[in-house]
């Protein structure tokens, strides 16, 4: 789908193909951006809603009830959903269409023609990929309430100024740390609805490397080696790394990161010739806030996703700057 204003999409109605009523699986991933070349990588989705729920039949849709996790879509993006029940959902096949066209057009949603996907999860075996299909069935969303005086979470100063008044902030983390690791570990509290678009940070060696940033909404406890568990927002393979005494900017994060007053959100930040940081006083202790965010003592790692225990170094302060809207 493509987001025409911020809005925030909350659940769906689809089509179950039994022919009468019964419980059944249900899984919804979603990604930021296009599904198209990712329809087999579980890694670059994340899981939003699991539940075992009772169908209807065929032709009377069935509800999810809302999301485990509802996902904001920012105006003019793209967010790209992946519905999965062993007991097969409907769809519609379009003559006229092909996959990633326009389908539907509410005005603040737009529905895009995709894939049906045959016989595996996640398989990226060409046979099992049936295009075009259109998804059969609703979308729930939340597009705010401009004019009320509160600024939503599915509304900006662009969206509705009325509401909402955005400046450009940052939040220094640790000035000073003489220690490093490939990765760094930390979670965020918003005080007051925000976006962080980017950060600075410290970077071991100076040359030019890759940088990539992931996020996950909550805690990150529980899901250091959890690929799947996280969403990439920002992968530059020549990022122009200063040495470890000078800041280096990352620049806008290819997908910003919107959250919510009182929600807590993860940030994890990956470089090959190291992140910078101090050794901290306590994992999960309050570190740092200017009245908008929050910043929390996090982890260190010497490896990536890889699910040894013994690569986690705790506390440990990520060096740098988050920069937000607020």
């Amino acid at each position: 789908v493509n987001a025409v204003r911020d809005v925030t999409i909350t659940s769906l109605d689809f089509h179950c193909a039994t022919g009468v009523s019964s419980n059944v699986d249900v899984e919804v991933y979603s990604k930021p951006g296009s599904f198209d070349g990712f329809e087999g990588d579980v890694t670059a989705w994340q899981l939003i809603h699991q539940d075992t729920i009772l169908t209807n039949r065929r032709n009377t849709p069935t509800p999810l009830n809302g999301f485990d996790t509802s996902i904001f879509v920012r105006g003019g993006t793209t967010q790209s959903f992946y519905l999965y029940t062993p007991n097969k959902i409907m769809y519609l096949t379009p003559s006229n269409l092909a996959s990633g066209e326009l389908a539907y057009n509410d005005g603040n949603v737009q529905l895009f023609a995709g894939v049906g996907v045959t016989e595996v999860k996640f398989s990226s075996t060409s046979s099992n990929i049936v295009s075009p299909r259109v998804f059969r069935g609703s979308i729930s969303y939340d597009a705010g309430s401009c004019g009320n005086g509160i600024c939503d979470n599915s509304e900006t100063s662009s969206t509705c100024p009325s509401d909402c008044t955005f400046t450009e902030q940052a939040l220094q983390m640790s000035p000073e740390g003489g220690s490093g690791a490939i990765g760094a570990m930390f979670s965020v509290k918003a005080l007051s609805n925000l976006e962080i678009y980017s950060l600075d940070f410290h970077s071991a060696r100076n040359g030019n490397d890759q940088v990539q940033v992931y996020t996950r909404p909550g805690p990150y406890a529980g899901f250091e080696f959890d690929e799947s568990a996280w969403t990439l927002i920002h992968d530059d393979p020549n990022v122009e790394l200063e040495r470890r005494s000078q800041v280096t900017p990352l620049g806008e994060f290819d997908s910003s990161v919107p959250i919510s007053a009182g929600s807590v959100q993860s940030f994890f930040v990956y470089a090959p010739r190291k992140v910078m940081y101090n050794g901290g006083t306590s994992e999960g202790q309050l570190f740092s806030s200017d009245g908008n965010l929050e910043f929390y003592e996090g982890i260190g790692l010497t490896a990536k996703f890889d699910g040894d225990g013994s690569d986690i170094y705790s506390p440990r302060v990520f060096r740098g700057t988050i920069r937000y809207r607020a």
